[in-house]
């Protein structure tokens, strides 16, 4: 029979997620949340962990840093099934993430806030003038700065996830010259393939509207996963063509696929498992 591994990047050929091309796919990145074992039961708990302050949103980082991670090393099973048990496992895994892009959000914060200010104080100016022309030119050029600034954002943000979910380490992200060299490789493949992809968004969340509310939430856990899937399309592109790779971090195992090994090993030494229960181990011959 086979014996389980605990090594679980070793992956036959056939297996292996196909290395991206030339194009961006999106339809494939559409469809990557349901590459698992438990696709829907992934989404809804995902959705679920969104709504736990804090940990939760944390936690789905560190899952997402995971499968980042499989794909680069062309993991057989790229998304593995979100289980409870893993929660603290991703937590502690989703920290240094989230500080990453939470350092690098922060000029965009600012921005955001000054830009509110300045419409508060052009209100306030409107509202003594009688004049509405001077509320409307404020908030004209507020519309035309971020418009100029969102694609900006766009590229310095996928470059930071990206490194973060595979370095998992905050120095190591926002390492000046690294990110420098990846944005400048890829902005303008990031900018249109972001462009697409938040029409599809839009439509993926007023179509999960029609659904009780609550399926505009579902859209979004398999909208994040389909960006990430991007993501690593674009990095996939930019190694392709000449680009240095990211050094991920080494491979883990997570508690729940331990766990399963472990009752594996303990069931198959007496022939006491039922055919299927452990089909990433194979069947008894």
């Amino acid at each position: 029979m086979q014996q389980p591994s605990f090594e679980p990047y070793a992956a036959p050929a056939e297996d292996q997620p196909q290395t991206p091309g030339e194009k961006i796919r999106f339809g494939e990145a559409l469809r990557f949340a349901f590459r698992s074992e438990k696709p829907w039961s992934n989404v809804l708990l995902a959705t679920l962990m969104m709504f736990v302050p804090v940990a939760g949103p944390i936690a789905l980082m560190g899952w997402h840093a995971e499968i980042m991670q499989r794909l680069v090393r062309r993991h057989p099973t790229p998304v593995p099934p979100l289980e409870f048990t893993d929660f603290t496992h991703y937590i502690t895994r989703g920290v240094q993430p989230f500080v990453s892009q939470m350092l690098a959000s922060l000029p965009i914060s600012f921005l955001a806030v000054f830009g509110a200010m300045i419409g508060g104080v052009g209100g306030g100016i409107a509202a003594r003038s009688g004049g509405p022309e001077v509320i409307l030119v404020i908030w004209g050029v507020m519309a035309l700065v971020m418009f100029v600034t969102m694609p900006f954002m766009w590229v310095v943000l996928n470059a930071v996830v990206t490194r973060a979910d595979l370095v998992e380490e905050v120095g190591a992200t926002l390492k000046m010259g690294e990110l420098g060299r990846y944005m400048r490789a890829t902005w303008l493949t990031v900018i249109g393939t972001f462009m697409v992809f938040a029409m599809l968004s839009v439509g993926f969340v007023l179509v999960g509207m029609l659904v009780f509310c609550i399926g505009a939430y579902v859209a979004s856990s398999i909208m994040q996963l389909a960006q990430l899937h991007l993501r690593w399309q674009i990095y996939e592109r930019y190694v392709a063509r000449g680009g240095a790779p990211i050094q991920p971090k080494p491979p883990v195992v997570l508690p729940s696929e331990q766990a399963r090994a472990q009752a594996y090993a303990q069931h198959a030494q007496y022939g006491q498992y039922a055919p299927g229960q452990y089909p990433q181990y194979g069947q008894p011959r």
